[in-house]
């Protein structure tokens, strides 16, 4: 069973690439074109742009969107400034929240619950006290995981796994339905859901 997984594994891409009949992924993600391309719109995306210290060029998308109705769809140039115009769409940040808005810059506190309790000696961090007890790991993690990556151990696995238990089962009453997901994607399935996969940060990692 196991090396029939491996196989199913190694197989992946290949199946992808030779039966396009098993795929049904849209090349480019849905965004909302309409209000990207309507210069009316400009000032408001720029400045999100700036508020998410984002890299988009809304000028640039409203510029290729033109030359891209100017072109025949037989035309040589037409795919190539078609990427281009859904790259640079890519690349704009989500809409900020009204809220967070006006929100400032200095954080509120919403909400005290209970009372900071009082120590008479300095009490230890998390991590520490994980660690003396043999519930954590944060060194020496091998090949498996990379830079600031941790593995729980023992009781604090388990109640990491009781905690999503019992949230799936609350979840479940409430008449949710429970999907799983592959952990490997083809890069084009994740594209298209409008996540970036060659920039310095992508959250993708490569094999």
């Amino acid at each position: 069973m196991y090396h029939r997984c491996i196989l199913t594994l190694l197989n992946a891409r290949s199946t992808y690439l030779i039966s396009s009949r098993l795929w049904h992924v849209q090349k480019y993600p849905e965004l909302d074109f309409s209000y990207l391309c309507n210069p009316n719109n400009s000032e408001e995306i720029a400045s999100n742009i700036k508020r998410r210290k984002g890299v988009g060029n809304v000028e640039l998308i409203q510029q290729l969107k033109r030359d891209l109705d100017n072109l025949n769809t037989s035309d040589s140039k037409y795919q190539e400034v078609k990427k281009r115009f859904h790259d640079e769409c890519n690349n704009i940040p989500n809409a900020t929240h009204p809220y967070i808005v006006n929100y400032g810059n200095e954080p509120k506190i919403l909400k005290h619950i209970g009372e900071e309790p009082q120590f008479k000696f300095k009490p230890k961090e998390f991590h520490e006290i994980a660690k003396r007890l043999n519930l954590i790991r944060t060194e020496q993690l091998g090949y498996l995981s990379g830079h600031r990556s941790y593995y729980l151990l023992g009781e604090l696995a388990e109640f990491e796994h009781a905690l999503i238990q019992y949230t799936l089962n609350n979840l479940i009453r409430k008449n949710f339905k429970v999907v799983t997901v592959s952990d490997i994607l083809h890069r084009e399935i994740i594209e298209s859901c409008g996540l970036n996969t060659k920039g310095e940060r992508t959250q993708v990692i490569k094999f």
